[in-house]
């Protein structure tokens, strides 16, 4: 896992959930740039208006299809063997749609 600082961030991608279905929102175009994975374009509708941008430095960007089994084994199985050998602390910060 590439780091060159103690925070990693990590990407997944959502598709259209529940109300958004039924509103008939437009999905989110998005782009993976690089064999690294580490950057990530948008194009959609932000207020009804076109928008496009980047984020960049990500450790990793995962697709729509990733399940948690995926973010898991990506995330926070890394962490695991930090705490339970090293006696290390660590943190896995979860945001998003519930």
């Amino acid at each position: 896992m590439p780091s060159n600082s103690d925070v990693q961030v990590f990407v997944r991608i959502r598709p259209l959930v529940g109300e958004e279905v039924t509103r008939n929102d437009p999905e989110i175009g998005f782009t993976i740039e690089g064999d690294t994975r580490q950057t990530l374009g948008f194009e959609g509708v932000l207020r009804k208006k076109p928008k496009q941008w980047s984020m960049k430095g990500m450790a990793s960007v995962m697709e729509q299809g990733a399940v948690n089994k995926d973010v898991y084994s990506k995330c926070v199985a890394p962490l695991i063997p930090g705490i339970t050998e090293a006696g290390t602390a660590a943190c896995a910060f979860c945001y998003g749609h519930t």
